[in-house]
């Protein structure tokens, strides 16, 4: 049981150095910031975070958090969309 908790653990610490370098190799300081915030909050607390409490962490404005936030969001479902949309040549 306590192994199954630590591979999770790992894959989870795995997944998260994924998205940090992916988030520092396409997207702007402000989003790194933002998305560096958003993974650390969410291993502390270990749940859903509000976007207040996420700005009031990073000290920065409420709305820049949602811009960004929204920014990410429509850009991972449109890559999603275009993913679905041409599927691949066998």
């Amino acid at each position: 049981m306590e192994d199954d908790q630590n591979e999770q653990r790992k894959a989870l610490s795995n997944a998260e150095d994924v998205v940090r370098m992916v988030v520092r190799a396409f997207y702007e300081e402000e989003t790194v910031i933002v998305m560096d915030g958003l993974l650390y909050m969410t291993t502390v607390t270990a749940g859903s975070i509000k976007d207040t409490d996420l700005a009031t962490e990073l000290r920065i404005q409420n709305k820049v958090v949602r811009r960004v936030l929204g920014q990410v969001t429509c850009s991972m479902s449109q890559k999603s969309i275009v993913k679905t949309s041409f599927p691949p040549y066998g």
